[in-house]
């Protein structure tokens, strides 16, 4: 299961809503015997709180009561913190994994600038690359044994070059969330190869392509 979360502009709701909203298009896909996608929900979210994804995963928990379905064994989504809180008070038996591709746009956004700023020259983009390349390893180790010896060689490389960058790496990351995101840990599980969300961000551009335009209420779309 996964889930998007690109912002919609729409105008005002007719008849009990007198002002314009944003609205968030909802999307939750699966999977079948063929990893073919397939939608299993759909809503519109005036807003990315708690509230707004507790009341989306209990009428997407009531669908499989009520066909009598089992429950998801994982869920993957982004690191929304309300998201995920979500997840654990609907489908506590469900496991939660991150998508690995957040997780490298998000140490892209914090991590590149500041250490290209820091080594200006010929080799900035060879030496923001290598330390890149440590994350990407670290994520993509294969037992717990060689996750760590990787983090230690990455601390011992970069801890007083760049601090702040191996502390969001270890502080955001891998100490709360390895389990969620770390090769080790991910494959402990039957994924079977999903650990992005990249099909259901597929599935909302065929959606706003077949909408045309972000600027129509949910009656008008």
């Amino acid at each position: 299961m996964e889930k998007t979360c690109r912002v919609n502009k729409c105008g005002p709701f007719p008849c009990w809503v007198a002002r314009s909203l944003v609205w968030l298009a909802r999307l939750w896909i699966t999977l079948d015997v063929c990893q073919r996608s397939f939608c299993i929900g759909f809503a519109f979210l005036s807003g990315e709180s708690e509230n707004d994804f507790f009341w989306a995963f209990n009428r997407l928990k009531s669908l499989y009561i009520a066909g009598n379905a089992r429950f998801p064994s994982i869920i993957l989504t982004d690191r929304s913190l309300a998201y995920m809180n979500a997840v654990a008070t609907y489908f506590p038996s469900s496991t939660l994994l991150l998508c690995r591709w957040h997780a490298n746009k998000a140490v892209l956004a914090q991590c590149q600038k500041p250490i290209l700023q820091l080594n200006q020259g010929n080799k900035s983009l060879e030496i923001w690359k290598e330390f890149y390349g440590y994350w990407h390893s670290i994520i993509q180790s294969p037992d717990e044994e060689i996750f760590y010896k990787r983090v230690t060689e990455f601390e011992d490389k970069y801890l007083d070059l760049y601090l702040h960058e191996v502390g969001y790496i270890k502080e955001t990351w891998l100490n709360p969330y390895k389990e969620k995101l770390v090769q080790a840990w991910v494959d402990q599980h039957l994924h079977f190869g999903n650990i992005t969300t990249s099909r259901v961000e597929g599935i909302h551009a065929v959606l706003k392509e077949y909408l045309k335009r972000s600027d129509l209420n949910l009656f008008e779309a």
